[in-house]
């Protein structure tokens, strides 16, 4: 009851699918101290929970990616997409191409916002990979931290493949619609993989001044470095937002029926309206050039 009167369920759904990560950690903490202490139960429910939501969102999201792929593979072999491409010149096509899917129809249209980067028809199938993969790395890594503290090595060496792979797949993958998340996401992820570097040297034999004073400083400038670039970030997208809106505020035009539809709904238009417009065209081209042959 709570929940419905604050901020609702979904609310609370939405928090957990942001902190996977922590929430992960969390679970597995608990499993591993229930295996030493098995007396304490309320710490494995809340555990077993979370794990059976978490494994279920993996599984919709799975769901989510495969109906997304074959939606947009029986979109693009459509008469009427074909036409549209065809006609629509190449420096207007990522205006007039937002070819939104209605996930009313996908098998989970509340995990819409995991896919929010997803702006029109996906060309590539990466990017559609991208929400699963991250709840993968997700799971993943507490699993590493929590159960391979006996070999620090191992755990740290098999902490940065996971990351140079994902960062690899997130560059393949680029579905940010904005440079700035883009760069920030992909520098960011790149002093990670440094942090861990430095984080494997320091595991190692060596001089204990130069692990402390040396690698110790650097790791401290790279994590507040991290903090930094992301702050900066969503300081700047919120800065880019605002002025977005005081634009459109000062410019007072109301946006027509057309352009409310190109922001949420397919523009594939029939058939004989795109005849029709063609026709159009080249009715003005052909009276254009009897003119101009008339005055010659």
């Amino acid at each position: 009851m709570w929940l419905c009167s604050s901020y609702g369920i979904w609310c609370f759904g939405l928090r957990l699918y942001g902190d996977a990560l922590e929430q992960s950690i969390y679970i597995h903490l608990n499993l591993m101290h229930y295996i030493n202490y098995p007396a304490s139960n309320i710490g494995l429910f809340i555990s077993l929970w979370l794990l059976v939501f978490y494994v279920t969102v993996l599984v919709l999201l799975a769901k989510v990616t495969v109906w997304i792929l074959e939606e947009s593979s029986r979109i693009q072999s459509s008469p009427e997409f074909l036409l549209l491409r065809k006609g629509t010149s190449t420096s207007n096509w990522n205006r007039s191409a937002k070819l939104m899917l209605d996930f009313n129809k996908s098998p989970a249209p509340y995990l819409e916002f995991a896919f929010e980067g997803i702006s029109r028809l996906p060309r590539k199938k990466l990017e559609v990979c991208l929400p699963m993969v991250s709840q993968i790395r997700n799971y993943i890594i507490p699993v590493i931290l929590v159960y391979m503290t006996n070999l620090p090595i191992a755990q740290i060496l098999i902490g940065i493949l996971i990351e140079v792979g994902y960062l690899i797949f997130f560059i393949k993958s680029n579905i940010r619609a904005s440079k700035i998340e883009f760069w920030a996401e992909t520098g960011t992820q790149g002093l990670t993989i440094v942090y861990l570097i430095l984080r494997l040297i320091t595991v190692m034999d060596i001089n204990d001044n130069t692990r402390q004073s040396v690698i110790g400083f650097t790791m401290l400038i790279l994590l507040i470095v991290i903090c930094a670039v992301r702050l900066t970030m969503y300081v700047v997208i919120l800065i880019i937002m605002l002025v977005k809106k005081i634009r459109k505020c000062r410019s007072g035009r109301v946006p027509q029926s057309g352009e409310i539809q190109d922001e949420a709904a397919p523009i594939i238009a029939p058939t004989n309206k795109l005849r029709a417009s063609r026709s159009a065209r080249l009715t003005k081209i052909n009276k254009a050039n009897s003119r101009r042959n008339a005055h010659v």
